[in-house]
């Protein structure tokens, strides 16, 4: 149930638990390349969902099917997958060894307002990322440019394969730079290039630039939650 929410993927209460947990699992040096390799199989399954996009349209000319009779068997696939991922979650240990419970109140002076800050400053941009999910994206370039769903869905899952590998690369240049450092200077180049895709005119540099912003748009997730964790 934690897992349910507009994005489907990493904006529910199930994630928040898991990152709390993982650092359980690594040093303290280490615990960056574990969240890089937490979102890679996040990013990955992602990417495998976008090119299930484009299923209606397999459906409808493989089998014969209309538009709406496409769509429900793709929904019911949808749900089998849910089920699916619900009985892995089954099989997780009731707790986690060495696992304690913490706070706000338990946080050092020192560490308080940096968590209190950086979680408002997280709060504005998951805020602001709400208003540009992935069906905007779709609706947009099947508007704009006449794209049909199965070709989107095969951009959607380039761009959740690279976005996969940049948080290897995240955590890479964490480790020369710093956090903070590698979750400012790759997230804002992401932000800029959001406008230049809804600027260009053509879909084919409006794809380009789609999958450059997707290359650095998550390099700032692993680094955060490694941050947070250490803060804390």
């Amino acid at each position: 149930v934690g897992m349910f929410n507009v994005h489907g993927r990493d904006r529910g209460a199930i994630p928040i638990l898991e990152q709390a947990l993982l650092p359980l699992t690594a040093t303290d040096a280490g615990r960056t390349r574990v969240f890089a390799w937490y979102n890679v199989l996040m990013d990955a399954g992602y990417a495998f969902g976008g090119l299930l996009a484009a299923l209606p349209t397999l459906f409808e000319s493989a089998l014969g099917m209309d538009t709406l009779e496409a769509m429900r068997l793709t929904l019911a696939l949808f749900c089998a997958l849910y089920g699916a991922a619900a009985i892995l979650y089954a099989r997780l240990p009731a707790a986690i060894p060495r696992a304690e419970s913490v706070g706000l109140r338990h946080l050092s002076p020192a560490s308080r307002p940096i968590v209190t800050k950086i979680s408002m400053l997280f709060f504005l941009d998951a805020f602001g990322g709400g208003f540009i999910g992935s069906a905007l994206f779709a609706y947009y370039f099947s508007e704009q440019f006449a794209v049909p769903a199965a070709h989107v869905a095969v951009l959607f899952a380039a761009g959740r394969m690279l976005s996969a590998g940049s948080h290897l690369a995240a955590a890479w240049l964490a480790r020369r730079i710093g956090l903070v450092n590698t979750m400012v200077y790759t997230h804002i180049p992401s932000s800029v290039l959001l406008f230049t895709i809804v600027a260009s005119d053509s879909f084919g540099v409006a794809a380009f630039l789609f999958l450059l912003r997707e290359a650095l748009n998550e390099m700032d997730v692993p680094t955060r939650q490694s941050y947070v964790m250490a803060v804390v």
